[in-house]
């Protein structure tokens, strides 16, 4: 197949369908850059599975740079302290095991409006789900890679912006193919099984 460049926009905004242009970029340094700096400046518009899984593999910081902005606001930050978080989301050492096994952990310091929340960036294995918990306060998720599929039967991908409002509960499940990824600012805290887990707590 010759160069995709030419398509790759329409192909990003889901204008177009090929999957030839999906293999192409794994092969094509050229066409890949262009798919690299395209992602950055394209609006936000739901992704397909394979997309996705493309994005996965783009460049560190290419493939998440669309939510900059969002996360400096939800964590009330400047724009380049979120763009440091974003470029490091792909390298094994800011995150950390929690003690639930399929998932792990990348813990951030947020502004002055996060000062009593959970805050940070959760990855959760596909497939694996994260248990029914209520939350003490107000809650914020941000997806940034996979699928999230709450019990109510919604489903959500990155660039969604979640809430729940203090008192309510809920348990999900990591869909697609690739790990979810999402920023949580949950204020006050959360209670899972009984147990409070606030933002000192070492629980997760």
């Amino acid at each position: 197949m010759n160069h995709v460049v030419d398509n790759l926009h329409d192909w990003l905004l889901g204008d177009i369908e090929d999957p030839r242009i999906e293999e192409h970029l794994q092969s094509c340094a050229s066409c890949r850059a262009e798919f690299d700096r395209l992602i950055t400046i394209l609006p936000r518009v739901p992704l397909s599975l394979s997309e996705q899984a493309l994005l996965s593999k783009a460049t560190p910081y290419a493939r998440f740079s669309r939510f900059t902005a969002d996360i400096a606001d939800l964590m009330d930050v400047e724009f380049k302290k979120a763009k440091d978080w974003l470029s490091s989301i792909d390298a094994p050492t800011p995150w950390r095991q929690s003690v639930m096994p399929t998932m792990q952990l990348f813990d951030i310091e947020g502004g002055p409006k996060v000062s009593n929340a959970i805050v940070g960036f959760v990855k959760i294995e596909k497939g694996a789900g994260f248990p029914n918990h209520k939350h003490i306060g107000k809650e914020k998720m941000y997806i940034l890679q996979g699928n999230l599929h709450d019990e109510d039967g919604s489903v959500y991908g990155p660039g969604d912006l979640i809430e729940h409002v203090a008192g309510s509960d809920h348990a999900f499940l990591a869909g697609g193919n690739v790990p979810l990824i999402y920023l949580t600012v949950n204020q006050i805290g959360v209670e899972i099984g009984g147990n409070f887990i606030g933002p000192d707590s070492d629980d997760l």
